[in-house]
């Protein structure tokens, strides 16, 4: 829709001019089961011969943060938790199974 584009293209100039990037990128968007997320992605200055590449998240707000680094910690943590589900669209929500007394306590 028309106001999406708009938001997504005011704050990815915003995001280039706070950031510093040469360009930036829309990836894409994630549909979640409440709420949807766009990706981002801003090029550097090559050191070498690639450029580094910083990933930036926004919600339905259109403010961009910073993705955090992906870890071989992180990656062994979601292999481990088996993740299959969709998207939830709440970036507070954790991935952690919930404890037995934590999901009795939610529901009640």
């Amino acid at each position: 829709n028309c106001q999406e584009v708009v938001g997504i293209q005011a704050s990815l100039t915003l995001l280039q001019r706070q950031q510093k990037h040469p360009s930036i990128h829309f990836w894409g968007k994630v549909f979640g089961m409440k709420a949807d997320y766009y990706l981002a992605f801003g090029l550097s200055e090559a050191e070498f011969e690639l450029p580094a590449k910083a990933y930036y998240w926004a919600g339905e707000d259109f403010e961009f943060k910073p993705l955090p680094k992906l870890t071989a910690e992180n990656v062994a943590k979601m292999v481990e938790l088996g993740l299959d589900k969709p998207f939830a669209g709440d970036p507070g929500k954790s991935i952690e199974p919930a404890v037995d007394g934590e999901e009795a306590a939610e529901e009640g």
